[in-house]
């Protein structure tokens, strides 16, 4: 008997709770990762899959001499919390920082690494080199706190002499002047340096850092992302080399903003990155790779469609059309192409028909407004690192004064010279950000033109704009 929609498991919206991943890698973007030991920044926007892709590179990696150590916000402001390094002006000594921050945390993660037997046989080769070159990483880790003091250049070390011998053999003068401070840090940098390259010959080393933009320390200046970046690159390259990766998981948006007010990124992007987007060309005769994704979804958690193939799922499941759209475009056109756009909008058909076998063209309809809700709220939740919430509301507020899915430039201009609030955009700021943003498209030869769809495209400012779908139902009512 044909399951009810109720009972089919089309998985979860974030898919890095997911366990199995098999299903994922339709665009092949983790073996490109695998196979490539340049990579080690995986870019997308939010929902893309981007920390799903990370967590199967993880899940692959795993084996006994490998540590994998995943880091979140609270991982990384417990181990900085000595250091308040918004009170790091020059930019040589933040570098400094995040490379004694990242060789620490590679550090502790060798450490952290269980005895096993194919491990005891590789210190058995070599015990001298090991044991003498753990002992210096861990006198050196043992240092933690006196090696932040010496970031904290208004601080003073109570009992501290003005020259002092820590157990990292490094002699520390507790001067006040950058010049001594920073040729102090890179000697302990140095050792550190010297004795994780010979570990990392026993132990292969993983360290994900996971949405960075999120972190307390880079909210108040996303541009310090920048040099993080850098540092990871060099430490990839230069110390870890082909025994572990170090890999910086970040928002596509965030990325391309770091980039326009910085030195230039763009090789990195060109080398070391990989960018999951859902949305890039596919065979036209075939299921996109994102529908392709949703199907083995439900062929891998149902048992019923087990022996089916992708295309069956499909044609069983859905209809051809929703309002003479193909049912492809139409969830495309609703969403930004992205996985956990459609399995929120499917997961709430199933909700309100939970005793239907069929997602009804109807279905799509009658839930749009709730989606369309959803769909609000991510937006406004990502704009947050670009504008106030006054200035979010005013830019909502436009295109409910336009009041229309459509419209020209004559008619933003009546809107603006009409409306009473604080102008906080041009006409032409307002176009370009929202453009940008994938608020709206614009239409050309019958033809609506968006970013998401088309990365390199530039927004015609002569055509007729068309707010994004997805957010039609919720802003204008209708």
């Amino acid at each position: 008997m044909k399951p009810k929609l109720e009972s089919i498991e089309i998985g979860m919206s974030d898919a890095e709770s997911e366990t199995n991943l098999c299903y994922f890698d339709e665009m092949q973007y983790l073996e490109k990762l695998e196979k490539n030991n340049r990579i080690f920044l995986i870019l997308g926007e939010k929902g893309s899959g981007k920390s799903c892709l990370a967590k199967g590179y993880e899940k692959n990696q795993k084996s006994k001499c490998t540590v994998v150590k995943r880091m979140r916000d609270s991982n990384m402001n417990v181990e900085i919390l000595n250091c308040d390094i918004n009170n790091i002006k020059d930019n040589n000594m933040l570098l400094a920082f995040y490379k004694y921050y990242l060789l620490l945390i590679i550090a502790k993660s060798l450490f952290e690494c269980k005895t096993n037997k194919d491990l005891i046989f590789e210190i058995i080769k070599h015990p001298i080199r090991w044991l003498v070159n753990k002992h210096k990483l861990n006198n050196i880790i043992k240092e933690q706190e006196l090696n932040y003091k010496l970031l904290n250049f208004n601080d003073t070390i109570e009992g501290a002499t003005d020259t002092s011998i820590n157990s990292s053999n490094v002699s520390v003068k507790y001067s006040r002047t950058n010049s001594y401070v920073m040729k102090s840090f890179q000697i302990i940098i140095h050792n550190m340096e010297e004795c994780i390259k010979e570990i990392v010959k026993f132990i292969k080393p993983i360290i994900i850092f996971d949405e960075i933009e999120d972190y307390n320390i880079f909210k108040e200046n996303l541009l310090r992302i920048e040099s993080f970046i850098r540092i990871v690159k060099e430490v990839n390259e230069s110390i870890v080399e082909n025994h572990g990766r170090i890999i910086v998981v970040l928002k596509t948006s965030v990325f391309d903003y770091i980039n326009s007010n910085s030195n230039n990124l763009n090789k990195i992007k060109e080398d070391c990155s990989i960018e999951v987007n859902w949305n890039r060309n596919y065979d036209a005769e075939k299921l996109p790779p994102l529908f392709e994704l949703i199907m083995k979804k439900i062929i891998d958690k149902n048992e019923y469609f087990r022996n089916y193939s992708s295309e069956k799922v499909y044609k069983e499941l859905f209809p051809p059309q929703v309002k003479n759209v193909p049912i492809r475009e139409y969830i495309i056109n609703a969403t930004y192409g992205r996985p956990r756009d459609i399995i929120v909008m499917l997961n709430k058909i199933k909700v309100m028909y939970k005793d239907k076998t069929f997602f009804n063209e109807e279905f799509f309809a009658n839930t749009r407004k709730d989606y369309s809700k959803y769909f609000f709220n991510e937006l406004n939740n990502d704009l947050n690192t670009d504008l106030s919430q006054s200035d979010k509301d005013e830019l909502f507020n436009i295109f409910r004064r336009l009041g229309s899915y459509q419209f020209d430039i004559v008619k933003l201009e009546e809107v603006f010279n009409n409306a009473k609030f604080e102008k906080a955009f041009t006409i032409d700021t307002f176009i370009d950000f929202c453009f940008e943003k994938n608020i709206i498209g614009f239409i050309k030869d019958s033809k609506y033109n968006w970013k998401y769809k088309n990365e390199g495209i530039i927004c015609n400012k002569s055509c007729k704009f068309a707010l994004h779908n997805g957010l039609g139902k919720y802003l204008l009512g209708r």
